[in-house]
């Protein structure tokens, strides 16, 4: 529950910090305009979504077999 905590709060500063709402101010140094150039384009729009996919997999595959095991044991 806390990674999950934590995955909603990096990701809340990420979107307040984007140059669309600038929560922290317009100085350049505290708005995130890296993200939209290439390559950096590709983190958000492509690799999270990948990451994501990649863990929701694993869990399912995990759980899947977490209840196999269970009809297996005498």
């Amino acid at each position: 529950m806390a990674l999950m905590f934590a995955a909603v709060v990096a990701g809340g500063v990420a979107v307040l910090s984007s140059p669309v709402i600038r929560a922290f101010g317009d100085d350049p140094g505290r708005v995130n305009t890296w993200v939209c150039y290439p390559p950096f384009v590709w983190l958000p729009a492509v690799m999270v979504m990948a990451a994501v996919f990649g863990h929701v997999t694993v869990a399912r595959r995990l759980l899947a077999e977490r209840g196999r095991t269970r009809d297996l044991a005498p």
